[in-house]
Parts: C-alpha cells; structure tokens; sequence
C-alpha cells in the first residue's frame, strides 16, 4: 500500500502543489457524470480508480462538491485508501475547508515526513487558512518541504507567506525572490503562477516598505 501511495502521489503533484492557487470561481453543476464512471466495471477497484478519476475531471473543472462526492464514494469503499485522502485534502484547500484539510493532510505528512507536496500543502494551510492560520507551523512545515525539495518553487513561495504572516518581511521577501527566480529557470513553467507569485512579492513589499516608514515615525518621536 505504502509504495502504491507515493507512486500515485508523485502523479498527482504537477496538480497537487497549485492548491494554493485555487480558482475563485462557483463549482458548476455537472448535468452526466464523466466517462470513467459510466465505463467501470464491476470490480471493486476498478469502481475506486473511476471516481478518483472523475473526483480529478471534477476538480479540474471547478465542480468542488462534485468531486467531493465522488471522492468520498471512494473512500467509503476504500478506507484506507491514502491517495483518496490526500486528494480530499487538497481537494478542501481548494474549497477553502483548511480544518478539514488539515484533518486529512496531517496523519499523511506524519506517516511520510519527507514527501514536499505533503509539507508544502500543510504549511500553506497554516499560512492562509482562516482560523487555522499558525505562523510558527507554517515556517516549520515550509522549512521541511524546502529540506526536502530545495528546487520546488512553491515551497519558497509558501516560506515566503509564513515570514510574511509572522511580521518577517526581509526574510519574507528574499523567500518570495528566490521563489520568483526558481520559476524562471524551470522550463514549462505557467504565466498564471508566475503572476501570482510576482503578486505575492509586491504584497511582502508593500508591508515592509510600510513597516519601515513606521520605525522611521517612531525614531522621531
């Protein structure tokens, strides 16, 4: 089961590490279900494998609840299924249901302490998720994730946001650079992450900028 799970999550990373850059959009209703579960068979795990799959279509789409729904049909089937947990757990991010997230993201990321996706998605619940926000388990679980993948983006880029919400500007933006300078070297990489990251370093500027103009007020008093 064990090796099963990491190679599906190694799959599912290129998805799996854009959480944070949810779409804010409604889920539409989906009128048919997609094609995998129309098509499964009558096998137990073929029936599992079709509503991940179509929880995945579902996702891609903006249909959150739909996906939900289909990946807790799976998971009802499969318990201990630890590719239907991740997916709900980065599913929720998504959805904006960090507890939940957590919830699911946790016991992995403790079971599996050096798999970065895991990290990067709990640090970034920390950084960003309402009343789960939690500065000092942002930075500790963005620090695993650089520890582990040095050269993944979004792990400084999530680094970035657990200075950023601790009143850590400097080290917040040197983050957010060499977040900025990692995506440029990386071939392939999307125009959509690179304006959000660019965005995140002129929020981190405009609070340091801002800071340092209050010291200054400060020292004239």
């Amino acid at each position: 089961m064990q090796k099963i799970f990491l190679t599906q999550l190694l799959i599912s990373l290129a998805v799996s590490v854009r959480a944070q850059e949810a779409p804010e959009q409604p889920a539409p209703q989906s009128a048919t279900p997609p094609p995998s579960i129309a098509s499964a068979g009558s096998n137990e795990a073929d029936r599992v494998a079709a509503l991940m799959d179509a929880g995945l279509q579902y996702a891609s789409e903006g249909g959150y609840k739909e996906a939900e729904q289909a990946y807790l049909s799976a998971w009802e089937k499969d318990p201990g299924n630890e590719t239907v947990q991740f997916r709900l757990g980065t599913l929720y991010i998504q959805m904006k249901r960090y507890k939940e997230a957590a919830n699911m993201l946790r016991p992995l990321c403790d079971k599996y302490p050096n798999i970065p996706v895991l990290n990067n998605n709990l640090a970034w619940i920390y950084a960003t998720g309402g009343e789960m926000k939690n500065g000092q388990l942002a930075l500790r679980y963005a620090r695993e994730t650089i520890l582990s993948a040095p050269l993944l983006p979004p792990g400084w880029n999530t680094l970035a946001e657990a200075h950023y919400i601790l009143g850590e500007y400097e080290q917040a933006l040197r983050a957010s650079e060499h977040a900025i300078e990692l995506l440029y070297s990386q071939e392939g990489s999307l125009e959509e992450d690179l304006q959000n990251f660019q965005l995140q370093y002129q929020k981190i500027q405009r609070a340091n900028e801002s800071y340092k103009m209050m010291l200054n007020l400060d020292g004239d008093k």
